[in-house]
């Protein structure tokens, strides 16, 4: 039923937030056609950023990590509606993490790889363009403005090999929210290295019914 809703309300993407899915919801994506970026169960944000603090750059947490991208890939690489790895959410950025990015672009050379957390800064910004590491195919930043969405569109305007923006997570949909949508998408229909973003979240988990 959720995916059919999203199909009726024209979303074309889903990301699975923070962790894989049940195998049926990719079967169900096959068949119904919604295209699915597939993100491994990594999320540590509670530790901290910083390259003295988080476990991507700590070399015992290493093996943890990428047992956990292998999984994902593994289980999910032939299910046609997974058009994007993803090496997971708000975990820091470090060696982890760069192998884990090597490691799938030597087993999976058709599909991209993002990573929110691959910039050399600690923290994202609203309004201001982090630089982006390499060890992601996609610029896909968190809850940017959509004046930062045009400096990216403007600094890249004449470079045919820039990374598509692809945002995370935007237009943060839990209660009173989800408003701006007209000036996001006036931004991004008017650039074509823009290409949307997956709204937080489907299901307002702050409602219930009676």
């Amino acid at each position: 039923q959720d995916i059919t809703i999203m199909k009726d309300f024209n979303f074309n993407c889903v990301r699975c937030s923070h962790y894989p899915n049940d195998e049926k919801f990719y079967e169900l994506c096959d068949e119904l056609g919604l295209y699915v970026i597939d993100e491994a169960n990594i999320e540590s944000h509670g530790i901290g950023y910083e390259s003295d603090k988080t476990l991507a750059a700590k070399a015992e947490w290493e093996p943890a990590h990428l047992d956990r991208i292998m999984r994902m890939y593994e289980r999910d690489k032939n299910f046609t509606s997974v058009i994007i790895w993803s090496l997971g959410n708000e975990a820091g950025n470090g060696a982890a993490m760069q192998r884990g990015y090597a490691w799938l672009k030597r087993r999976d050379s058709s599909r991209p790889v993002q990573y929110e957390n691959a910039r050399v800064e600690a923290l994202w910004d609203t309004h201001n363009l982090e630089i982006i590491d390499s060890n992601t195919d996609i610029y896909c930043p968190m809850y940017p403005s959509p004046a930062k969405l045009l400096k990216y569109a403007e600094a890249h305007s004449l470079d045919a090999c820039a990374r598509p923006l692809i945002m995370c997570e935007y237009s943060h949909a839990m209660g009173n929210s989800c408003g701006g949508l007209a000036e996001y998408w006036k931004v991004i229909e008017s650039h074509d290295v823009l290409q949307g973003g997956c709204i937080w979240d489907l299901v307002d988990q702050g409602l219930e019914l009676g």
